[in-house]
């Protein structure tokens, strides 16, 4: 097993603060025969002179020729790579001793299996484990295995589910995939993660041998972030679904097939298109992805013909669909709004649940204010009579009343 080199991909940017730990980690692995490539992304801090201090020969350092994101970078260090195996990690992440080892492992033993991935535990900036308060998050990667359509099904409708720095790959596979989109900026894992299951089986080590650390180096929640992340989940899914291969998206999606038995190549196209027209579960109900998948199909006449003969689906029913508004122009590029049209009307509608609320607490102050107001008043109405001249002549005449009730 040790003869097969392995090729650790390292991306850094700025990354002072946790390059050695990363580092480190890698090289205190069991698993020795590493190529560590770290591709340092223009960093304008002592990152650069930090790795530099570190005395390992398996160690290169390459350098992009300007700043351009770790998307860029990621294909950069692939050049580099010379192992039979890829294993990535951010540089703000870090690995258990012996994550490569039982990587390697298992593939070497499991030949039809691409990539192994593992789960993960979270760590915050100082390197200690979460509690309970970040249990969702550590939950995203606590994935089991499952077939390869099922999980392609559940990346489907779910989003991803593997850490981007727990991956091991086999090289002959990366250059089946390809490099990494770098159009994408948020989702670029996300996307690579599904064209990787249509070419082959993944594997999920189900041990935490990778630490992810959540608010690190590469951590922003904004919601320009999450705006461009939604735009892009788009891109990915419509992509994915086009380029997976028949038998897999026919197991994948048996339960939304509007044909039973075996397809063709072209009744699976028209199968694609009608599930996109429902919409991925992030954009339910919006069939923009569905109408682009159409547009393509009905460019040739034996698609409009068999989408009316064998699914009853005419242009007249795409026509009609059109009618709904789902995206707008602008410029040259379409840009899909189902999504923030809806957010901002969850946005909206729990402002106005929070007005509603201010309003009722305040109507509910008032009330208690008011009868706290009224309850003074009553006191100071009482301690008047008792200490009127009337109260006191008649207190004879009242213990009188009292005894004869009694």
């Amino acid at each position: 097993m040790a003869d097969k080199l392995v090729s650790v991909c390292i991306n850094s940017y700025n990354s002072s603060k946790y390059i050695l730990n990363t580092i480190n980690s890698v090289i205190n692995q069991s698993y020795k025969n590493l190529q560590i490539i770290v591709l340092d992304d223009c960093s304008t801090d002592n990152t650069v002179e930090l790795i530099k201090s570190i005395k390992d020969d398996r160690i290169e350092i390459h350098s992009t020729y300007t700043n351009s994101f770790y998307t860029y970078a990621y294909n950069e260090s692939l050049k580099y790579v010379k192992g039979e195996y890829v294993a990535r990690l951010d540089a703000d992440d870090m690995w258990e001793v012996d994550k490569i080892k039982k990587q390697v492992q298992f593939l070497e033993e499991n030949k039809e299996y691409g990539a192994c991935f593992t789960h993960v535990t979270v760590i915050d900036e100082n390197s200690c484990s979460f509690g309970e308060a970040l249990q969702p998050l550590r939950d995203v990667f606590d994935f089991d295995n499952c077939p390869q359509h099922k999980m392609y099904r559940h990346f489907y409708d779910r989003s991803n589910r593997l850490c981007h720095s727990s991956s091991l790959i086999r090289t002959e596979v990366i250059k089946k995939v390809g490099d990494y989109d770098v159009s994408l900026f948020n989702l670029h894992d996300f996307d690579y993660w599904m064209r990787l299951i249509t070419f082959c089986p993944i594997y999920i080590i189900t041990e935490p041998l990778t630490l992810y650390r959540s608010g690190g180096a590469s951590s922003d929640n904004s919601s320009e972030r999450w705006t461009a992340h939604h735009t892009e989940w788009v891109r990915v899914i419509y992509r994915s679904i086009n380029m997976c291969p028949d038998e897999l998206f026919l197991k994948a999606f048996a339960d939304k097939l509007k044909l039973s038995g075996e397809h063709t190549h072209k009744e699976t196209e028209i199968e694609k298109a009608l599930l996109l027209l429902e919409g991925p579960i992030m954009y339910k109900s919006n069939p923009v992805l569905g109408l682009y998948k159409f547009a393509e199909l009905f460019r040739d006449e034996e698609y409009i013909k068999l989408a009316k003969e064998k699914f009853n689906f005419s242009t007249k029913d795409l026509y009609k669909i059109q009618e709904k508004r789902c995206y707008i122009d602008i410029g040259e590029y379409n840009h899909l709004v189902g999504t923030n049209k809806n957010l901002d009307f969850a946005v909206n509608e729990q402002k106005r649940l929070n007005e509603q609320a201010n309003e009722e607490l305040a109507r509910c102050a008032k009330y208690i204010n008011d009868l706290e107001k009224t309850r003074e008043n009553l006191e100071e109405h009482i301690r008047a009579l008792e200490n009127s001249a009337s109260w006191r002549i008649t207190k004879p005449i009242r213990k009188i009343k009292a005894l004869f009730r009694k």
